[in-house]
């Protein structure tokens, strides 16, 4: 059911999404959708967690950057390139209001983060309320970039990754 709400979310948005329509597209019948997914919104935080899954996969490939500051832009290029090769998946991530309370894949991605903003500040992580300032502060600076780019807002979209790198070097 996930993975045919992904291809749906995909191609038709979240607000055309159908329960009902998912699990004839899954071969079984309402009742026993619902048996799993005890409304619409339930799915949808279902598949919200599996991008925030997804978006952890691409957290992990950008660790391969040598050094701290190398590996919070690279993260943050990731963060937005899933933003533009997903923008429905992402906007439902970020915008989900039947998500009461994030999930583990989503705490697992804002710790990255975290994470992240430790390795690169002298603030280590004994000082928590400045820890999570700083890392909302490059958390919003990405996210904010992601949403320029995938409103259309960015004169050369194609050139975003260059551009990014710029942008967040002061941050690092």
């Amino acid at each position: 059911m996930i993975d045919e709400g992904l291809k749906a979310l995909a191609s038709r948005g979240a607000a055309e999404l159908s329960l009902r329509h998912l699990a004839r597209e899954v071969g079984v019948t309402p009742p026993a959708a619902y048996r799993h997914f005890r409304s619409k919104d339930a799915l949808l935080a279902a598949i919200s967690e599996e991008g925030f899954a997804r978006l952890n996969t691409a957290f992990a490939d950008a660790r391969i950057a040598d050094s701290p500051q190398e590996r919070l832009i690279e993260t943050g290029i990731a963060y937005v390139r899933f933003a533009k090769e997903q923008p429905a998946l992402f906007r439902l991530m970020f915008g989900a209001e039947e998500q009461e309370e994030a999930g583990p894949e989503a705490e697992a991605a804002f710790a990255t983060l975290k994470d992240l903003s430790a390795a690169v500040s002298d603030l280590g992580t004994d000082n928590d309320e400045a820890l999570r300032v700083e890392t909302v502060r490059r958390w919003s600076v990405v996210h904010g970039f992601a949403m320029l780019l995938i409103d259309g807002r960015l004169d050369r979209p194609d050139a975003y990754e260059d551009l990014l790198r710029e942008v967040l070097a002061p941050l690092t």
